[in-house]
């Protein structure tokens, strides 16, 4: 009997509409179009820091008229909802917005620093090097270089912030109600939430801002990134040279025809839109090894059971 080998996930309606939007025919680009972009990314960054100043201003005005209309109640049960629900639901509700905006500074950092290298290697715009120096001081690590950054340091006072103040109105107001009463269920359980959802968004976001920090992989290149191309590249049967981690002739001709196979702008490059089609297909092929390694031990152990 034949082996059958495991197809990968194909790929949904959707993921194929919205990968059309980044499919280009023209890979040419002016350098005043890369120009008028680095603006306008610039100005989302700037955006995104007011942004941020708005909405941790409104939540500090929003709590300190909370507390007050505690203090100032005659009625326990009243003051209870707003130190047990109401106070810590403000806290959250603040440093969740406060945080996609700043997800949103770190994602549009990343994609300056793109365009700032595009800018140096393909017009000659070298001066353009302020999100680059950042990333540097952002890929640092150990307690010197944390202190070092202050979007890292910033961000992780304001949350400790937010979540001291959510931690002491829960502390007030647990003893003024019954023990194991609703209010001490959902208070612990939106505390323990609040910190995995932001947990979670902040390392998908840091993923993404990495993707779009690797650099353009081209003929010539050498690396893991370059092993890992011709892994998926021999995965889909159009590579079939050594995987050496070497970008030549070979791996860019199956590069080629994998983008042409999509429909993707065939320029034998490692952009963002390729990079991201590979990194799905790379995904995909790995979730059907554990299936296959699994069925070789099975056969090991059944020898009676091998392939005619």
């Amino acid at each position: 009997m034949a082996r059958l080998r495991r197809r990968p996930p194909a790929e949904t309606d959707r993921e194929a509409q919205a990968r059309q939007w980044l499919v280009r025919k023209h890979g040419t680009v002016d350098d005043r179009v890369l120009l008028e972009e680095y603006k306008a990314v610039r100005a989302e960054v700037t955006t995104s820091l007011q942004a941020q100043i708005s909405v941790l201003a409104f939540g500090a005005a929003t709590l300190g008229f909370a507390f007050a209309a505690a203090a100032q109640t005659s009625s326990p049960r009243f003051r209870d909802m707003f130190l047990l629900v109401l106070v810590p639901l403000l806290c959250y509700l603040v440093l969740t917005v406060w945080f996609a905006e700043v997800m949103r500074m770190l994602r549009a950092g990343a994609f300056l620093m793109r365009l700032e290298k595009r800018l140096d290697e393909d017009f000659g715009y070298g001066a353009l090097t302020w999100e680059s120096t950042i990333f540097q001081v952002r890929c640092r690590r150990g307690p010197g270089a944390f202190f070092q950054d202050p979007d890292r340091f910033r961000m992780l006072a304001i949350a400790l912030l937010f979540w001291t103040i959510a931690g002491t109105s829960i502390v007030i107001g647990w003893s003024a109600v019954a023990a194991y009463s609703w209010q001490h269920i959902f208070a612990v359980t939106a505390f323990g939430v609040s910190i995995a959802a932001l947990v979670w968004l902040y390392m998908m976001r840091v993923r993404e801002a990495q993707m779009l920090a690797r650099p353009l992989l081209r003929k010539g290149d050498e690396g893991q990134d370059v092993i890992e191309l011709q892994g998926v590249l021999r995965a889909e049967d159009l590579y079939k040279g050594r995987i050496d981690g070497e970008f030549g002739p070979d791996t860019q001709h199956a590069l080629r025809t994998f983008q042409q196979k999509n429909a993707l702008y065939a320029d034998g490059i490692v952009g963002l839109p390729t990079r991201t089609l590979l990194l799905q297909k790379r995904r995909a092929f790995l979730s059907t090894r554990p299936a296959t390694t699994k069925r070789r031990k099975n056969r090991r152990r059944h020898p009676s059971h091998s392939d005619a």
